[in-house]
């Protein structure tokens, strides 16, 4: 039940999360849950793992207008995009379980670019102070959910430890629908 609620919940938000953003899977525009055909990418034959999720994301700011405390970006954009190359799974190990743990992986860039998102909102931006603020707000933000998802394989060993997994997709459910309120 547990794992249904939290399906459910990351399918209803996907598209929530879209409005300022976009999210890129397979090289098309569009939220959606991951498919095995989506992991492009040569297997790591020497990995211990059988499968293995990559994500990017950028931003872009377009025109910046800076009009006393105000700072106008009408043209901010951030993109998710999975890695086909640097994603992939091993032949043979494609399970509904290991592909729910990878969708984990991505969720976590879904929740990182909705709260880069609000964070840039939430900036006091100069030109002076612009360019460092921006990249240090990615900088320190990338390093933590990616931190985050090495914290999410040891605590699940890699999606095999059920319990935690459960954990973890009640926790991606509870952020996700967070994010796209």
């Amino acid at each position: 039940m547990k794992k249904c609620l939290a399906l459910l919940l990351s399918l209803f938000s996907l598209t929530a999360l879209t409005q300022a953003q976009k999210v890129i899977i397979g090289g098309a525009e569009g939220a959606r849950p991951l498919v095995w055909t989506d992991f492009t990418g040569a297997a790591d034959a020497t990995s211990p793992y059988h499968a293995n999720t990559k994500w990017n994301l950028r931003y872009q700011t377009g025109t910046v207008q800076f009009r006393g405390d105000s700072t106008l970006m009408p043209d901010f954009a951030i993109t998710l995009e999975l890695s086909g190359d640097g994603s992939w799974v091993k032949k043979g190990k494609e399970t509904a379980e290991l592909l729910r743990h990878e969708q984990g992986h991505f969720d976590l860039g879904r929740i990182c670019m909705a709260e880069l998102l609000a964070a840039v909102k939430k900036l006091t931006l100069t030109p002076d102070n612009f360019k460092p603020s921006m990249q240090g707000l990615f900088q320190r933000t990338m390093a933590r959910y990616h931190e985050m998802g090495t914290r999410y394989d040891a605590e699940t060993v890699h999606g095999t430890n059920k319990e935690a997994q459960e954990k973890w997709n009640g926790f991606l459910a509870e952020q996700l629908l967070k994010w796209s309120q």
